[in-house]
Order: C-alpha cells, then structure tokens, then sequence
C-alpha cells in the first residue's frame, strides 16, 4: 500500500491530472538502469488509480523502451515504489532474471 502513497504524492508534487476514472496519463522522462543495460527515453506514463489494478504503471513502448528488452509494466506487489521529495522523482524497483538482477526506473514528467 505503500506504493499508492509514493504514486499519490508524485502526482500531487506535479499536480498532474487524472480522467474521469482518477487514472492519469503524462509524458515523462524514464532514466531505466540495471545491470545490463541502461537507457533514458521520453514516453507515457499512465498510473492506474482505481479498481482491481489500483496501482499499476504502464509505461509506453517506444524505440528506446521495447518489452522484449524491458519491463513496461509494475505492479507494488512485485516491485517497490518510493517518492523522492528533493527531487521530485517517482522511483521504482525491482529484481528480476530479465533486467540481471537488480533494476530502478525513475520517472519524471516532462
């Protein structure tokens, strides 16, 4: 739960908007690092903010950012989220055999 609270504060910093549903979509920039590989690249985010996948993050595939190299999709069950406020960063964390171990993506909006 903790990680709707880091979603919740990153969006109130921004004072990014949400649809009629409260889910909220926004360009930002995506500084993903692991141990084999690490790229920065524009796409958009969108925070699912209600019912049964409150709390996902979806970030858009683009020329940089492709699911075959790349987790595009994060859930707080299996990744943790935390809000930066010096930098105003949404950071997210994770472990997994495709990124080798170890990965983060912050992401700031454009």
């Amino acid at each position: 739960m903790s990680g709707n609270f880091a979603v919740y504060d990153f969006m109130v910093a921004h004072s990014l908007e949400t649809d009629a549903n409260g889910n909220c979509r926004f360009s930002a920039i995506i500084d993903y690092s692991s141990r084999l590989q690490n790229d920065k690249s524009v796409t958009e985010v969108r925070f699912v903010r209600n019912g049964y996948d409150d709390g996902r993050i979806l970030l858009a595939a683009n020329s940089v950012l492709s699911v075959n190299n790349y987790h595009l999709e994060f859930n707080e069950r299996f990744q943790t989220y935390e809000y930066v406020n010096e930098t105003k960063e949404l950071v997210i964390k994770g472990n997994s055999g495709k990124m080798g171990g170890n990965y983060s993506v912050t992401i700031v909006p454009v």
